[in-house]
């Protein structure tokens, strides 16, 4: 199975591409997905900056009702912290 997000540099911009047709939508592998990619934007010390595109005609078409969103989206927080950070750090 192909990847269902990408993580590439673009000269110094990191792209992510979710890439799950027909219309990206945000199932449990592509929040995994962009997590990992995530994590690789920022360990990466020659993206001065990470853009998240859509493959195809759709960025993001939504996501199905889940009782556990809440919970994943806690244990997400830690991430998406350390990538504020590290633009400070950066200076970006």
């Amino acid at each position: 199975m192909a990847d269902l997000v990408r993580y590439e540099r673009r000269g110094s911009i990191g792209v992510i591409t979710v890439d799950n047709p027909p219309v990206n939508a945000l199932s449990q592998g592509v929040r995994q997905g962009l997590l990992d990619a995530l994590a690789k934007g920022i360990a990466d010390p020659e993206a001065r900056a990470l853009v998240l595109i859509g493959g195809g005609r759709t960025f993001i078409a939504g996501t199905a009702s889940d009782p556990r969103a809440r919970e994943r989206g806690a244990r997400a927080r830690p991430l998406a912290d350390a990538g504020w950070r590290e633009v400070e750090r950066r200076g970006a």
